[in-house]
């Protein structure tokens, strides 16, 4: 028999989880890495109280294949599914930006102080020189 209230938590906990995820991907795409340290540490509270509470629910080794799961179970996996897809999305948006990262490290460390110096004075038109009349100008 299925416990009402421990079945009511899980779901709220599911849910707090999804929208701590959705604020995460805020947090990600600011750089906000204080912020991100809280929520990845809320993270870890909200995911061992789940699979705690979850644990005695979800154990569905004694349902027979042609029997449906109940109602407020099949709810709790639907909710578990959406958690991860969101924790997913946001694990591909973390390794996008340590894989921009790196590779600007890398271009970084590989070119010459010169080239380095090139790149950031077309980007940042820093570089002055000699424009008509003997002014000055920026590239």
């Amino acid at each position: 028999m299925l416990d009402p209230t421990l079945t009511r938590e899980t779901f709220k906990k599911i849910e707090s989880l999804c929208l701590l995820l959705e604020d995460e991907v805020a947090v990600i795409e600011s750089g906000d890495m204080g912020k991100f340290e809280e929520i990845l540490s809320a993270k870890e509270t909200l995911l061992a109280d789940i699979s705690r509470m979850a644990a005695p629910l979800l154990d569905v080794d004694g349902i027979d294949q042609a029997e449906q799961l109940p109602g407020e179970i099949a709810l709790i996996y639907d909710k578990l599914a959406e958690a991860r897809t969101l924790h997913l999305r946001n694990a591909r948006i973390v390794d996008r930006k340590i894989e921009s990262t790196k590779a600007a490290l890398e271009i970084l460390k590989s070119g010459s102080t010169k080239d380095a110096e090139a790149t950031y004075d077309r980007m940042g038109q820093i570089r002055a020189g000699k424009g008509r009349g003997g002014h000055q100008s920026t590239v």
